[in-house]
């Protein structure tokens, strides 16, 4: 194999493998999505409701910051005040083990072809950048 076609050969390899984990991710945000669809979502009246019977707690019984020398409220988000845990929003990263051990055996896989195409021969690399591109991740 000369130098155009080894180019050529993992140009192609990272073609395979940037789609592949583009992939990946986009079903790690579709998981995400579904879990977010799920979740109830809470009107102003709800959440007084909730409130009053007590099945939102406070986290702070204050929620005062000492900041110099004098106390003050600082508060981002309602979320700082009450426990909303139940109903909070779910984050990319929830799943993100599951996904990174997807995008590591991509990632081992595709260096173990490019191994093979440096190192190896041609038609074995070839049908490796294949069977990568039709393996599941």
């Amino acid at each position: 194999m000369n130098r155009t076609q080894l180019n050529y050969a993992v140009q192609r390899l990272t073609e395979v493998a940037s789609r592949k984990a583009i992939a990946i991710r986009a079903e790690q945000k579709a998981e995400c999505e579904k879990r977010l669809a799920k979740l109830p979502v809470l009107t102003a009246a709800e959440f007084l409701r909730l409130i009053k019977g007590d099945k939102i707690k406070l986290k702070s019984p204050t929620g005062l910051v000492q900041s110099s020398g004098y106390y003050r409220r600082e508060f981002a988000d309602i979320s700082d005040i009450f426990d909303m845990s139940a109903y909070s929003r779910p984050n990319d990263n929830d799943d993100a083990p599951e996904y990174a051990k997807r995008i590591e055996a991509l990632n081992n896989a595709v260096e173990s072809t490019k191994d093979q195409l440096v190192l190896g021969d041609e038609k074995a690399a070839l049908a490796s950048i294949e069977k990568l591109a039709k393996q599941k991740f």
